[in-house]
């Protein structure tokens, strides 16, 4: 599944403070980092 321009803008970051990584099917990933 491709990873979409709606995906990376409504991406929250997790609550237990770690990194949220959303990928697609050719190893491209965006990762959500929480504010400290």
């Amino acid at each position: 599944m491709p990873l979409t321009a709606t995906a990376c803008k409504n991406a929250k970051p997790r609550e237990d403070g770690k990194p949220l990584r959303l990928s697609d099917e050719k190893g491209m990933y965006l990762e959500v980092m929480p504010n400290v």
